[in-house]
């Protein structure tokens, strides 16, 4: 296997995993992406404009099983600042 495909096979892998907790500092204040649910829907779901030909040259977003659905982490943003003396 070559690092081309390792690289797509990451990438798809990615599209198709429920997000984890991520967060940000600003400043004084922690900003965090709290996930609670996942949206599945096949790729075309996502994309309803594109084309069969667009779907034809990336064979590896097929929809053909619920295991090759996109995901999408549903949930929230929190956000907590810590006082300054």
């Amino acid at each position: 296997m070559t690092m081309t495909n390792l690289a797509v096979d990451d990438e798809t892998a990615r599209l198709r995993r429920p997000a984890g907790i991520r967060s940000i500092r600003l400043g004084t204040t922690k900003v965090s992406f709290v996930p609670d649910g996942v949206v599945l829907l096949p790729p075309r779901g996502w994309l309803p404009d594109t084309t069969d030909e667009v779907w034809r040259a990336h064979p590896e977003c097929t929809w053909t099983s619920r295991a090759t659905w996109w995901r999408a982490s549903a949930g929230c943003w929190w956000s907590t600042a810590t006082a300054r003396c």
